[in-house]
């Protein structure tokens, strides 16, 4: 197709990039927008670039949900494939935290950052019920979609539509599949795959000969990294070189001020967890509080001893921790912990036999246990997974200080 063929005006949206370019086409016929992502042919020369524009278009011709962008179609001429998508007015998600951070000196509130991930969290759930795993998951593959253009100018993050955009890494895993790609972005990549990528970067042997693959839980990780880019306005790790992303990740720790809600922490915990197996799937992750719940009627931790001082400023977490099981027997705050996975409401069960019923009584014991437990270390690790949603067992696990334990 000549030029002059091509049914739309472009008018360039971003700079060019090894893999594409991103156009505003103006369709000549009737002037209506669409985003249109140029690429080059020249990189079907290579086996696996070409497989994974084919298995593009093959994704995004097969999925329609309301939180993942529209694909209408493509055409071609001598040098670049062309992909027609929705247009967003607002741009990319990246951009709008930027831009907001610079009008309002302060990063997305908590209620903003709800309504954000209800969104992207909902098309997640949508794409992993087909199998489709996204693997790219970064806030510039979300894009913003303003009611109004007066939305858009005060940046009326409550009044936008977010939607899941750039399938190029996507791919489907059947039932019990792994993929073994070292795809996506280091700032938000899975650390079983960033520890790939820093091997190969840095020409590291596999001397121990491990296993390597991944299935949707690697998309989990990336969902909890941007929630806490959204929630702080930094990245998780606040670097973009590779072998400190590494080297953070390996000492397995992440900061949260007080001022962010303990649902909030929750929800972060539900998925950043070093090992898989200990994240959430996306269907529980989408029954958590931190969506669920109004967020004035959040909770908050107060980091204070019995004296009224407060022992610190941020929150430690650790990625690092395996189960919540370790984390009670080192205060022994039960006597016996099954041996199956312990539910919050088994929690909040065993510290009501304390029978702490005279408040001065629950407050000097909850201020005791802290005060001990701080003589040991600074770090705290949530131990709420509230995914059985009852009224009873979420003021319990909230209201008692005993919830949170100090990591030894």
């Amino acid at each position: 197709m000549s030029e002059k063929e091509i049914p739309f005006e472009l008018k360039e949206l971003s700079n060019e990039t090894e893999f594409s370019k991103i156009y505003l086409g103006i369709r000549k016929k009737d002037g209506e927008k669409f985003a249109i992502k140029a690429i080059s042919k020249k990189l079907l020369n290579d086996k696996s670039h070409k497989r994974l524009i084919n298995n593009e278009i093959y994704i995004l011709s097969h999925i329609k949900n309301e939180n993942v962008i529209k694909y209408h179609n493509y055409f071609t001429d001598s040098n670049y494939i062309y992909l027609v998508f929705e247009y967003c007015n607002g741009g990319d998600l990246s951009n709008c935290l930027k831009k907001y951070i610079e009008k309002y000196k302060k990063s997305f509130s908590q209620e903003i950052v709800q309504y954000i991930m209800k969104q992207i969290i909902s098309g997640f759930v949508y794409l992993h019920s087909q199998k489709i795993i996204h693997r790219d998951i970064n806030l510039p593959n979300f894009l913003v979609q303003f009611i109004t253009e007066e939305d858009k100018k005060n940046l009326n993050m409550m009044k936008a539509k977010i939607l899941i955009a750039d399938f190029g890494f996507a791919c489907y895993l059947k039932e019990g599949q792994i993929s073994e790609e070292i795809l996506g972005f280091p700032l938000t990549m899975e650390p079983h795959i960033l520890n790939e990528l820093f091997k190969m970067k840095n020409k590291i042997q596999d001397k121990d000969n491990e296993l390597f693959g991944y299935d949707e839980k690697a998309d989990i990780w990336s969902l909890g990294a941007i929630t806490y880019e959204l929630l702080m306005g930094n990245s998780l790790f606040n670097t973009d070189n590779i072998d400190e992303i590494k080297k953070r990740i390996d000492k397995g720790e992440y900061t949260m001020p007080q001022c962010i809600s303990m649902e909030a922490i929750s929800f972060l915990d539900s998925m950043l967890k070093y090992n898989p197996e200990n994240r959430l799937d996306i269907k529980s992750i989408n029954n958590q509080y931190f969506l669920i719940k109004k967020v004035s009627e959040f909770h908050y931790l107060s980091l204070k001893n019995k004296n009224g001082n407060n022992i610190g400023n941020n929150i430690i977490l650790d990625i690092r921790k395996n189960n919540m099981k370790d984390l009670l027997n080192i205060y022994n705050i039960v006597d016996h912990v099954p041996e199956k996975e312990i539910k919050s409401n088994e929690i909040i069960n065993k510290i009501k036999k304390l029978n702490l019923d005279d408040e001065k009584e629950k407050d000097e014991f909850l201020n005791n246990l802290f005060d001990e437990m701080n003589k040991k270390s600074n770090f705290i690790e949530p131990l709420f997974a509230p995914i059985e949603l009852s009224e009873d067992n979420y003021y319990y696990s909230f209201d008692l200080v005993s919830d949170i334990i100090i990591k030894a």
